[in-house]
């Protein structure tokens, strides 16, 4: 699955947004294989909050079938509410604070590997 968006806010209506995405499925490993779906969706959103956002538009679908023609269109209207949950897990705090749930172990280099103290601590709770 292969999926771009293209996302642009309203002038003077930050709050409104326009957008057009492109999707593309693959069928890897399963019977039929390869080219299975091309959608298009275009339309309007608004972010009522950092929790909450709506979206309508128009949305094309080519999907490959296993009909006597091999291929069907669908044209669609599409209202759909997008909820996001608030932040479980917090990313790792670098102060000296009394916190140390997912705080990873340093690691001291050992005297045989000199070229370790040149190089920064890297906590894997860094790359999110």
């Amino acid at each position: 699955r292969l999926r771009n968006r293209l996302v642009k806010s309203l002038p003077h209506h930050p709050s409104w947004y326009g957008f057009v995405e492109q999707e593309l499925h693959l069928n890897i490993g399963k019977e039929p294989t390869g080219f299975d779906q091309h959608r298009l969706y275009t339309g309007i959103g608004k972010k009522f909050s950092a929790y909450c956002t709506v979206e309508g538009g128009y949305q094309w679908i080519y999907a490959n079938t296993s009909a006597s023609n091999n291929e069907q269109n669908i044209h669609m209207a599409l209202i759909q509410v997008l909820l996001q949950t608030p932040t479980v897990f917090k990313k790792a705090s670098t102060s000296t604070g009394s916190n140390t749930l997912f705080q990873p172990e340093e690691r001291k280099p050992q005297p045989t590997e000199p070229h370790l103290e040149s190089l920064p601590t890297v906590s894997p709770l860094n790359d999110y």
